[in-house]
């Protein structure tokens, strides 16, 4: 009876969401004007202050855009404060990101941010109760970096977004994640036990943004299997990070860890859905290589929203790829290159691609987000997006440089296609790159690599000839070492390894 009733509150709950997101979408001019005027009444310094109590949101475009360069400055002297600079609210938490290109980033976590947060979340929370009923089916697995380091004292943890919403969330809302906070918590526990927790319980999903993070997962189960199978035979995990385990499970893994894992569906027979980045070449990629490599029949792949440390681009439906422009405490303008003129969110023409400017009540005012989408089409009077592409990333070889889609073009013209079994790194001396295996046998392909560089990259070449650069060379290390470092980089959406 409990639990019916509780199904019937988060269903209506689910409806009021989904709604109001509605009418968010029908009025986006609306909801714009209202973020516009929080967003002033936030900023005490900064480049918004000088329009204090100016409440025309095209004043917005008076001012010129910005990078992370223009607040890094005050940012890191904030580390050791409890205060935003530019908006004067209380800092909860810092958030660190590499960045699209590869460069360091720290931002702050604030009440504001956090509401933002939680509108977006409970609208893609609502999406899933309804379509897979989530909090009455076996819990979800979600793949998120572990732990948090300290700033410049114990008062301030510094961590990923990702974990940040783990940490955030409701108490009532804990029992349906597979993973408990206590493990996120703790990155060294987290590194031990995560796989056995993973097996240990049925799932209803699984999410995390890159996909190759879940090949890797299912990789690294594949090479574990008799160390797991040792623990399911000995029953030794750590009893508060998954209790209960009906004993059928414990023996039906024991037979399953007896031979590698091919079909997700009878190690969680309850998997209905896989929420990833669908949107750009590398993730569609990425999604191609996992079904291929595994059997994920029957199971439904959704879309993640797009979003980065700074905020949230999108939330995508669930049957599409891409979904409307977050209309929710950020502002969003859309650049179009071709034309040199800015665009509203409701503006959009499909079929075109813009670059991504962010407005928020962090204090980023007009910030280039180096992300570039396409506008798929409209909800209500909200334009669809998905994801396009990224600044080029460059790799710095000492005196040269050379882009990560050359070397993701390099890999596919000499047949590689599964990229899960290898990353790239430099070597010591910054002169060149390093190809990481477990597998010995890409070594074999060394030299067509360095050609197809070469062709591609003409300087590359140039420097290589003259000495300036070293070349790419190979390296094997054990399965476990490489995964070890893969699980440092839950969230790299790159090639390349720092």
């Amino acid at each position: 009876m409990i639990r019916k009733a509780k199904s019937i509150f988060f269903s209506w709950w689910a409806s009021i969401q989904l709604h109001r997101f509605k009418k968010a979408c029908t009025n986006p001019e609306k909801m714009y004007v209202r973020s516009w005027k929080y967003i002033l009444q936030q900023n005490i310094s900064g480049p918004l202050s000088g329009l204090k109590y100016n409440t025309d949101l095209m004043a917005l475009r008076e001012i010129p855009t910005t990078d992370y360069v223009d607040y890094q400055e005050e940012f890191q002297r904030s580390l050791n404060t409890k205060i935003n600079p530019f908006t004067g609210e209380k800092i909860n938490f810092w958030v660190n990101s590499t960045g699209t290109t590869g460069k360091h980033k720290t931002m702050p976590i604030t009440q504001s941010t956090e509401s933002e947060m939680r509108n977006f979340s409970s609208v893609r929370l609502a999406q899933l109760i309804k379509e897979f009923n989530v909090l009455s089916s076996p819990p979800e697995l979600v793949f998120v970096l572990p732990g948090e380091s300290q700033g410049v004292n114990k008062e301030f943890p510094i961590g990923v977004i990702g974990y940040y919403h783990y940490k955030k969330m409701p108490g009532f809302l804990e029992k349906h994640f597979v993973f408990t906070k206590s493990l996120y918590a703790n990155e060294e526990l987290y590194n031990q036990w995560y796989l056995l927790m993973a097996l240990l319980s049925d799932t209803s999903g699984i999410s995390t943004p890159v996909p190759a993070k879940i090949t890797h997962f299912l990789n690294e189960i594949n090479s574990q299997r008799k160390e797991l199978l040792k623990h399911l035979e000995k029953c030794d995990w750590p009893k508060e990070l998954a209790q209960n385990i009906d004993p059928k499970r414990i023996e039906m893994l024991k037979t399953l860890m007896k031979a590698p894992i091919k079909d997700v569906k009878k190690v969680w027979p309850s998997l209905s859905f896989v929420c990833v980045w669908m949107a750009g070449e590398s993730c569609r990629r990425q999604v191609e290589e996992l079904k291929q490599r595994y059997n994920f029949n029957n199971i439904q792949f959704i879309d993640q929203v797009f979003r980065s440390s700074e905020g949230t681009f999108n939330i995508p439906f669930i049957n599409e790829v891409g979904g409307p422009v977050n209309p929710y405490g950020i502002i969003l303008e859309f650049y179009d290159t071709e034309s040199g003129l800015y665009y509203w969110p409701w503006e959009l023409e499909e079929g075109k691609c813009y670059e991504v400017i962010l407005t928020n009540s962090m204090g980023l005012t007009r910030y280039k987000t180096n992300d570039k989408v396409i506008c798929t089409g409209h909800y209500k009077k909200m334009a669809k997006i998905a994801f396009h592409s990224r600044a080029p990333v460059e790799i710095s070889l000492g005196w040269g440089t050379i882009e990560e889609r050359e070397l993701d073009k390099a890999l596919i013209q000499i047949g590689v296609s599964d990229f899960s079994e290898f990353y790239f790194q430099l070597n010591p001396k910054g002169t060149g790159i390093v190809w990481v295996s477990f597998n010995e046998k890409y070594a074999l392909l060394l030299r067509d690599l360095e050609n197809q560089l070469a062709s591609i990259n003409p300087y590359y070449a140039k420097l290589k000839d003259k000495g300036v650069l070293s070349g790419v060379t190979y390296s094997v290390v054990d399965e476990s070492t490489f995964y070890a470092k893969l699980k440092k980089n839950v969230h790299s959406k790159n090639l390349l390894m720092k």
